[in-house]
């Protein structure tokens, strides 16, 4: 009879402890939703952006006209494996 009531007893106090954890998850949505959230402005947000290595494989428009596989206008090309009309 002793274990069932120790089962009885942990049961409980997980449902309490379950309980209160999801009440505080509800309220906590319900004050996110209407809480206005302060916008990051311009700068902010360039200043968090990583800066561009001059190494990282970037090409220009110009160069990449140039390699690309066919040359003549008005035919189909593939380009960066997408099929293109010129």
């Amino acid at each position: 009879m002793n274990g069932k009531r120790a089962i009885y007893r942990i049961h409980q106090w997980l449902g309490i402890g379950l309980g209160l954890l999801v009440a505080t998850w509800f309220l906590s949505g319900i004050v996110m939703m209407y809480y206005p959230w302060p916008a990051p402005t311009e700068s902010r947000q360039l200043a968090l952006l990583p800066a561009l290595r001059a190494d990282s494989g970037l090409i220009g428009f110009r160069q990449r006209a140039r390699s690309m596989v066919c040359k003549s206008p008005r035919v189909l090309c593939s380009w960066s494996r997408r099929s293109i009309f010129l």
